[in-house]
């Protein structure tokens, strides 16, 4: 159990560094720094923000909102030939340039995307976290649970405490006023800041909230496998099968979610020792997710909801 403890709190103790870092933020300072008639502050009360210095070489990213005027192609020609110069070349270890449109959501898309690859580089190349080859634990830390095989069940039960503890923690929020509160953020933020709702510090929380329980998840995979690398953390086919799993048991239930993860995992069990289907598992993912969305956008627990409206009160 101390193993145990002591791979959660390593999850927890990450998360909560990333936290701080977060949260710390740049320093607000006066007035530009170079070129004062350029960068010309919109009005008084505009602020100028300050990033602590780092050494180089660096990664730069340029999200270009428009392309179809004369300078703003300049611009970016201009970035480019910049970048490749003598003496700066040096100093840059990777420029990307994305030209999204004038799509508000595409633009923002592209710089999260950015920052995701910048937070997968750092994690891949973390040498305290054992760098791209990942983290190994020795199997003798299983001993003092009885071996390995009484080790795998008490960490089963462990993994089904924090899944009860997720549903539990979602229900009672969904029934709450943060949870009235978080709906409201999520149909109108504006509107819903204007009737009282402080969005910045229920959004702050749900993140924490999301974060905690798959932290102590993630503690408890790392001890049941002895084994994790930063590709576990960056696996496409899990945010692609969590869609999944939440659009089949029925999104904005807490039943659904136990519900879907069930059946999905069902299936992806039969699919993975199938001979035929072994190797088409996200294929059939992908199809199913596509039948949700255009037939029953309820899932199963809507389905349920719809054809028997007293179900609701039992299940929810």
């Amino acid at each position: 159990m101390r193993h145990i403890g002591r791979a959660t709190g390593l999850a927890l103790t990450s998360l909560l560094l990333s936290s701080v870092a977060v949260w710390a933020g740049p320093k607000i300072v006066s007035g530009p720094g170079a070129n004062a008639q350029c960068f010309k502050p919109w009005s008084a009360q505009t602020k100028f923000f300050q990033w602590e210095r780092k050494p180089g070489p660096y990664r730069i990213a340029l999200v270009n909102g428009f392309v179809g005027n004369t300078w703003r192609i300049q611009m970016v020609k201009t970035a480019k030939a910049f970048a490749e110069q003598p003496g700066i070349k040096e100093n840059i270890k990777e420029f990307k340039v994305v030209s999204t449109g004038t799509d508000v959501a595409a633009q923002l898309g592209a710089m999260e995307d950015f920052i995701n690859q910048g937070v997968q580089a750092f994690v891949s190349n973390f040498e305290p976290w054992g760098g791209s080859a990942g983290l190994y634990l020795s199997t003798q830390i299983f001993e003092p649970l009885g071996g390995a095989m009484r080790a795998l069940w008490v960490i089963y039960f462990l993994l089904v405490a924090v899944m009860g503890l997720s549903l539990y923690l979602s229900y009672a929020i969904k029934t709450s006023k943060f949870g009235l509160g978080l709906i409201a953020i999520g149909q109108n933020e504006d509107a819903a800041v204007v009737l009282g709702v402080p969005a910045p510090l229920y959004k702050a929380l749900a993140y924490s909230l999301s974060a905690f329980l798959p932290a102590l998840a993630g503690g408890l995979y790392f001890f049941k496998s002895a084994f994790i690398q930063p590709s576990d953390a960056f696996d496409l086919s899990l945010s692609t099968e969590a869609m999944v799993i939440v659009m089949l048991g029925g999104r904005g239930t807490v039943t659904g979610a136990a519900v879907g993860a069930y059946l999905y995992e069902e299936l992806r069990g039969w699919l993975l020792t199938s001979e035929t289907f072994s190797n088409f598992q996200l294929v059939v993912s992908g199809v199913l997710l596509l039948i949700i969305v255009l037939f029953v956008p309820g899932g199963l627990m809507g389905w349920i909801y719809g054809r028997w409206p007293r179900m609701k009160q039992v299940l929810e």
